[in-house]
């Protein structure tokens, strides 16, 4: 050996075989790139279908609330008619 690298790879085998290497980086760095999108895309799938769901149940409560509010007034108003004096005009 004479300082050249090894004498088992031909230089022109050697340049061919960098080639192959960064063609194989590239196509890994696209992979990492898709990988990344498509966590990225899940993401806000998954965020989107928790405030969906969010929505929903406060959109629930607050029909049951709305309904419990009216049920109180109509209570609070059935109770005041009845202690109220017949003869008040």
């Amino acid at each position: 050996k004479n300082g050249l690298g090894s004498s088992r790879y031909k230089p022109a085998e050697y340049e061919r075989l960098q080639a192959i290497v960064e063609a194989k980086r590239m196509e890994l760095d696209l992979i990492g790139q898709k990988v990344q999108k498509s966590r990225c895309a899940a993401k806000a799938t998954k965020e989107s279908s928790l405030l969906q769901q969010h929505r929903q149940v406060w959109s629930e409560e607050c029909t049951r609330l709305q309904k419990a509010e009216k049920q109180a007034k109509d209570g609070l108003h059935h109770f005041l008619d009845q202690i109220r004096p017949n003869d008040v005009m």
